[in-house]
């Protein structure tokens, strides 16, 4: 399964987060609502 996450450029801002740390925080955030919800 693919999840597509995009960023804008102001969330960045707001956080001063790189893409790559905002994107790793957004992932982990998807697998734990996941796993929470279907309880795996």
């Amino acid at each position: 399964m693919q999840v597509v996450i995009e960023i804008s450029k102001e969330v960045l801002y707001d956080t001063k987060q790189t893409i790559e740390q905002a994107t790793d925080f957004a992932k982990s955030v998807t697998a734990l609502g996941f796993y929470k919800q279907y309880g795996v």
